[in-house]
């Protein structure tokens, strides 16, 4: 990460956020004696890393593979020898977390512009390409008895992936989807296969370390095996002659969702298999293997045997051929529980009509017939009832079906804005709804160009001070004066730097420059450990009226508390200015450091009220 900083491919505060580095320490301009840049820490090793916990492995049965038949003949006590398993690992907060997550976000878009040829985000980004081929098919007359509807599966993908290959994979990746110099990609490179060998595992009263794959339930493992499998077949279609030909003449539909993948082949069964065997060899070549299926025969160990229902399951859907044409429906597998969220959860009661409202729309979409629609539907009421859902809530929803059309729309491709303008709304009043729709319709129509529309909430601060004082751009610290401040004059502000919670016990660290002619947030410690958090556009007139003309919750603590009793009694700490909030109001800001420090003074003021 030192060597990415000083390429100038990460920011500081990147650099901060992921390892607790310094660069140049607070200021930015500490150097060694060889004038090199000096490191200091932000945070310490035991915020990083000892009080993280270490990864733990768990078996994923695969009960989805298996028919309820099937799992019945199993005894309980052979359950972990009879039923396959994936192993999978718990890496939620572990010592790795931090730079997991900054990879996942520099990986993933590199992925799919990398595998863009293949890659579909769900099934309906699937339905929407199986769409377009349809009306290929249409507009050149198919006929579909000479086409092979298929799905490809990688076999225990993620523990086969060896360092050596994953290394080849991500510099072809980097090379041919980026600009950035050579000793960057070795760093990156370095620094990916860093975070999968030194993960520690535990597993059964021991540690380990991965000497090959990538974990399952790493932050960064979905992108790492997208860009893996991506290489393989841009390589294989660069180097092996015979596979390309096959894929550029027969291949009519390629999709990849991780290491599921479908597609549609132009020829008979043999001729696919002959495919489907140069598809192998490329595999084998980095200790993959695959398995396949087709709608019309059944492949397993080299056998292939003829099915009595022509259809292909892939992903929730299931394909199949009708009335000269490919048709879908929802696939449901025989060991689901066929139930929803339970009722007697404590989520939103607006929640359980989303869930039967969403689902519909969901079997909408995968059905492309009326009567497997009506059929889903029906199905769905089902499992819905068995839920405990109301019978009534489930009507009313469904009884919407029988109009509803068939619509796949696809996603918006996310846009780059340069331009942002800011609408100020006063919090609470009756434009603010306007201006959100407003923002919403003009960000629709504006959504190709550079411009973005947002809504700044106002509450007490000034509209016409933020509409013409831009917060980000403020450099010169307001000069204090003492002359009418009761904190200044009595000396009880808190130039530490830091702020602690009286109940967490956390500390927090502050804006040193706030004097009492800025605005924003602040908290008032009283002597007898009671903590107000509160908001002011002033802090010096806050605490006037705060210590001296009354009327404020702080003001009538002093007068029921026996340990408090003065303005002496006090420290106040200015928090942040609130011209340097951003998007959000200054009460969104106070709710965030109220649930920070939990005051006791605001917690009796709530009750209160």
């Amino acid at each position: 990460m030192k060597r990415l900083y000083s390429s100038k491919f990460i920011s500081k505060s990147e650099l901060t956020a992921v390892t607790g580095l310094l660069a140049g320490g607070k200021n930015g301009k500490l150097i060694n004696q060889d004038g090199s840049i000096k490191y200091t820490r932000a945070l310490s090793n035991i915020e990083l890393f000892r009080q993280q916990r270490t990864p733990y492995v768990y078996p994923l049965f695969k009960v989805h593979k298996m028919s309820v038949d099937e799992l019945l003949q199993i005894r309980p006590n052979n359950v972990a020898t009879e039923i396959e398993y994936r192993l999978v690992v718990g890496m939620s907060s572990c010592q790795l977390t931090r730079i997991q997550i900054w990879l996942e976000h520099l990986l993933t878009p590199l992925a799919k512009f990398y595998g863009n040829f293949e890659f579909i985000k769900d099934s309906n980004d699937f339905l929407l390409k199986l769409e377009e081929v349809k009306k290929i098919a249409e507009e050149e007359m198919w006929d579909w008895s000479n086409y092979i509807l298929f799905t490809v599966d990688v076999k225990t993908l993620y523990p086969s992936v060896k360092f050596n290959n994953l290394v080849i994979a991500l510099q072809h990746c980097f090379n041919k989807c980026t600009t950035w110099s050579s000793d960057i990609i070795d760093s990156l490179t370095e620094l990916i296969v860093y975070t999968l060998k030194n993960q520690q595992i535990y597993w059964n009263t021991a540690y380990y370390e991965l000497n090959q794959g990538i974990p399952t339930g790493g932050k960064h493992s979905v992108p790492l095996a997208n860009i893996f499998l991506s290489f393989i077949f841009i390589h294989s279609l660069d180097t092996d002659l015979d596979f390309k030909r096959y894929y550029v003449e027969n291949i009519k539909l390629w999709n990849r969702f991780i290491d599921d993948c479908g597609g549609i082949y132009k020829g008979n069964i043999t001729e696919f298999l002959i495919w489907f065997n140069l598809l192998i060899n490329c595999f084998r070549k980095y200790d993959l293997d695959l398995t396949c299926d087709t709608d019309s025969h059944k492949i397993s160990d080299n056998v292939v045997t003829e099915k009595e229902f022509k259809s292909l399951t892939f992903l929730d859907l299931e394909i199949f051929k009708c009335d000269g044409t490919i048709h879908t429906k929802e696939h449901r597998k025989s060991t689901s529980v066929n139930k929803y969220l339970c009722v007697t959860s404590a989520h939103p009661r607006h929640t359980f009509p989303g869930i039967v409202k969403s689902q519909m729309y969901r079997i909408r979409r995968l059905c492309s017939r009326d009567s497997d629609f009506k059929d889903a539907v029906k199905n769905l009421e089902i499992r819905c009832i068995n839920s405990g859902y109301q019978k009534k809530m489930i009507n009313d929803i469904l009884s919407s079906a029988n109009s509803l059309s068939r619509n796949l729309i696809s996603a918006p491709t996310p846009h780059v804005h340069n331009s942002v303008i800011r609408l100020v709304a006063l919090a609470g009043s009756s434009y603010v709804k306007k201006f959100t729709e407003f923002a919403s319709r003009m960000n629709r129509i504006l959504f190709n160009s550079d411009i973005r529309i947002e809504i700044v909430k106002c509450t007490s601060a000034s509209i016409s001070r933020l509409l013409f004082n831009n917060g980000n751009a403020i450099s010169n610290p307001v000069v204090a004066y003492s002359d009418g401040c009761t904190a200044c004059t009595n000396g009880i502000i808190n130039d530490t730097g830091y702020l602690k919670s009286n109940v967490t016990d956390k500390s927090f660290k502050v804006d040193i420059n706030l004097n009492c002619k800025n605005g924003g947030i602040y908290v008032v410690d009283a002597a007898c450990a009671a903590q107000y958090t509160g908001k002011s556009i002033h802090f010096g007139v806050r605490s006037t009226e705060h210590f001296v003309q009354g009327c404020t919750s702080v003001f009538q603590h002093i007068q029921a508390c026996n340990t408090c009793n003065g303005v002496n009694d006090f420290k106040l700490t200015f928090v942040e200015d609130y011209l340097k909030r951003g998007k959000y109001s200054l009460s969104e800001r106070e709710f965030l450091w109220n649930s920070r420090i939990r005051g006791s003074i605001n917690t009796h003021k709530t009750l209160a009220s």
